[in-house]
């Protein structure tokens, strides 16, 4: 078993939907989980559940560096 995640769709800059995961929760014990929690540590800081290291949990943890790099470049090269 792996990270219980729930997704919301958004629209990006050019309307197309993109699954945007908000939130990840433990499967054990149901604590809320930051991306900075996993980012080195594939375990619950909770209960110490090991999770499954997987694309989900990859993209999970990169998603805000991601839109932060992207947010920087559109500010420094705007269209």
């Amino acid at each position: 078993m792996s990270v219980l995640y729930y997704e919301t769709m958004e629209k990006n800059e050019n309307n197309h939907n993109i699954i945007v995961r908000e939130d990840a929760f433990c499967p054990q014990c149901g604590e809320k989980l930051q991306p900075v929690d996993l980012e080195s540590f594939p375990n619950c800081p909770y209960c110490n559940f090991e999770f499954t290291r997987d694309d989900a949990l990859e993209d999970f943890v990169l998603a805000p560096v991601i839109k932060r790099w992207l947010r920087n470049m559109h500010q420094n090269f705007p269209n």
